[in-house]
């Protein structure tokens, strides 16, 4: 293996409109694209060396599109692409909006060969680094301290359970002894429910956790959300964590995942 002209990578996002968080998307994205090109490079050729091609799009509320950064990619030579998504859990947009538009390339471009990675779901490092923002909101495990789990939210089943399961996963591991869930959007309990179960709990502080991968519309309205809350309910502290971000320990997790899809996709060519 010395080259990869024939491979494009394509990043996607959900979307925002706010700069700051395509920003920080597309810093993160740098990241790992350099980490990628460094563990692929290792051991290669130097006289046959082609780094694989990177680009970015969003499903919506940013430009370009998907299907647009394929068309880049396919315009530049590449006739194998692998799909990133950077997405927590797979719902709406991973099982349907995404499959969608790799059959619209697919149609398109018949010679072009499109691979998926899945969704992020359950992993130790994104656990870790989740329960880093915790502690580093304050949170030391002691008695009367309950987390507040705040998913971004969706309509499926399964992507809600599999956030409960990460929940308990960065519970365990940060110490909380009591905890709740909601989520911002779709179904499932809300923030103004989750913050009502906590209530209900007697704590001495609650401590948001926004498991969000990236800044938006939704972490810029949370903090508000939960000052108005607070207000209504004096004597019971609200200390907000960070949202995930970019994070060296998530920067490695992708850089390894894409690496290894790209050298399986290079294996089977």
């Amino acid at each position: 293996m010395t080259g990869w002209d024939g491979t494009g990578i394509v990043f996607a996002g959900h979307g925002t409109r706010e700069d700051a968080g395509v920003a920080e998307f597309h810093a993160f994205v740098s990241q790992v694209a350099d980490q990628v090109v460094r563990r692929l490079r290792t051991g290669a050729d130097e006289a046959d060396w082609v780094p694989p091609r990177f680009v970015s799009g969003f499903l919506e509320l940013a430009e370009p599109g998907i299907l647009d950064a394929i068309a880049e990619v396919y315009r530049r030579g590449a006739r194998r692409v692998l799909l990133v998504p950077l997405f927590l859990f797979a719902a709406g947009h991973l099982k349907h909006d995404l499959p969608a538009l790799v059959q619209d390339a697919r149609a398109r471009w018949p010679d072009l060969a499109v691979a998926t990675l899945d969704a992020v779901g359950w992993d130790e490092a994104f656990a870790a680094v989740a329960a880093e923002r915790l502690q580093a909101a304050g949170f030391q495990g002691g008695d009367g301290e309950c987390v507040l789990f705040i998913g971004r939210g969706n309509r499926d089943a399964k992507a809600q359970a599999e956030f409960v399961k990460v929940a308990c996963g960065i519970a365990a591991r940060a110490g909380a002894r009591t905890w709740v869930h909601c989520f911002l959007a779709g179904t499932g309990p809300t923030l103004e429910e989750g913050l009502a179960a906590c209530a209900a709990l007697a704590p001495k502080a609650v401590y948001a956790l926004p498991y969000l991968w990236f800044q938006g519309y939704l972490t810029r309205r949370l903090p508000g959300q939960l000052r108005a809350w607070e207000a209504l309910r004096p004597g019971v502290p609200i200390y907000l964590a960070g949202h995930l971000g970019v994070h060296p320990r998530l920067v490695a997790r992708l850089a390894e995942r894409v690496a290894a899809a790209l050298r399986e996709i290079a294996a089977g060519s």
